[in-house]
Parts: structure tokens; sequence; C-alpha cells
């Protein structure tokens, strides 16, 4: 095993300090170890969480980021990667996850439109409430077969490294979705064409808006919304 520092949102870190002067291994060689310590050093307008560095530990076999990076996590049933004492997901595998369950949002459509097949719903929907429900619960990896799928696609046609997100607020995006899936089933169940068509589009919507332009509906939501009624601070890794 090879150990390697990975800064995400680097364009971030830098404007806030050009100089790398709190860089993790400057703390090192003056003898701090916390961020209180760091804050002490650098005064009150530092953004340490900004300047905490993430350790992750990767084979030395292989590049860097590839798919096994992508799906390892400390703990099976994490709902991310433990960096630091907080949970990532690599974003790629998240927008490759988001662009499969968009296309199966198009085969939905186009059976409720044209094709009106029962046997197609009773396979998609329990594939996709399965996935919905790990995925909250615990991760798109590896236990999500969108999720896996994904993570396979990004380490295959993506970015060779893995670019890390905040957790939680993906879980939050993805209870939303779980229950517009189930809003799905009990609008073709009870035969309330609005209700199906409207839960349908609106998944078609975000998962769109997450895979081809990276904005997550529901992580905006719970920064602007459920956070702060919360009490919580935004998340601003995933602002950036």
């Amino acid at each position: 095993m090879s150990g390697v520092v990975v800064k995400p949102n680097m364009r971030n870190e830098l404007v806030n300090d050009p100089n790398c002067a709190a860089f993790p291994w400057l703390a090192s060689e003056i003898g701090m170890k916390s961020q209180e310590e760091l804050l002490m050093h650098f005064g009150e307008g530092a953004n340490i969480e900004a300047k905490t560095a993430l350790n992750i530990e990767v084979s030395s076999r292989g590049r860097s980021g590839g798919f096994r990076d992508r799906i390892s996590k400390t703990q099976l049933l994490d709902l991310g990667k433990n960096i630091n004492g907080k949970l990532y997901m690599d974003e790629h595998t998240v927008r490759a996850r988001a662009g499969l369950l968009n296309i199966t949002s198009w085969l939905a459509i186009i059976n409720i439109l044209l094709w009106k097949e029962s046997t197609l719903l009773y396979v998609l929907y329990p594939v996709v409430f399965y996935d919905m429900l790990v995925a909250s619960a615990f991760g798109v990896v590896p236990l999500s077969p969108y999720g896996f799928v994904g993570a396979f696609l990004a380490s295959t046609f993506g970015p060779s490294q893995p670019l890390w997100k905040p957790a939680e607020p993906k879980r939050f995006a993805w209870i939303i979705g779980f229950f517009l899936v189930n809003t799905c089933f009990l609008g073709w169940f009870y035969e309330i064409r609005p209700l199906l068509l409207m839960a349908v589009a609106m998944c078609n919507a975000a998962t769109w808006a997450e895979s081809a332009l990276g904005f997550c509906v529901g992580c905006w939501m719970w920064n602007t919304i459920i956070a702060p009624r919360l009490g919580q601070a935004a998340c601003e890794e995933c602002k950036l």
C-alpha cells in the first residue's frame, strides 16, 4: 500500500490559501495536530475545513481512483467512504448512476404512454425500489445495483480520479427519490394517471439534471431549505 493525499476542490483552497500555508504537511512540521491549533495559528478567518487533507490509502497496483477504490468502504454499511472522519461519495459514480436511472425513467414514460405493459412495471419497480432503498441507507456502492454499474462505468470511461463529495446531502435526495418511486407505483396501481405521470416526470427531470448538469435537486433543497431549519451548517463542498 502507498499513501497519497487527495485534495478535493483544489481551486477553492488555492483561493483561500495561495501559499499553501495551512496544508497538513506544514502542521506536522510545526507540531500541530488539531484543527483548533491550526485555527489559533492562522487566525479566525482561516477556512480549516477546506484545508483538511483527505488521506486515502490506495493500492500500489493499478491506477489510483480505479473501480476498487470507488467501491471500497471502511464499513460495508457506511453511507460513503470514511475520509478523516467524514463520509464521502465519488461524484462521477453518482452521476453515472443518475444517468442509468434516467434511462429507466424514459422506459417508464414510454411504457405509460405507448406500450402499457404491466410486466415491464413489475420488473422495473422492485429493482428501482431496492436501489433507492439501499442507496439511501448504505450509499451507492456496493449494494446498489445502479451504483455498482455506475462505479464500473465511471472507472472505465470517466476521469481516472474520483471526485469526493459529502455523502449526507445525497441521502436526503435519494429519500425523496424513494418516495417518488413509490408514488409512481401507487399512481399505476390505483390508476391515478396524473399522479403517475407527475411522479415519473419529476424522477426524469431530477436524474437528468444530476447526470447531465451535475446539479442535485435534493442536495440543493438540503442546503437551502432543510439544513438551515435544522440548525445545521450548509455543505460548502457541495456547492463547488
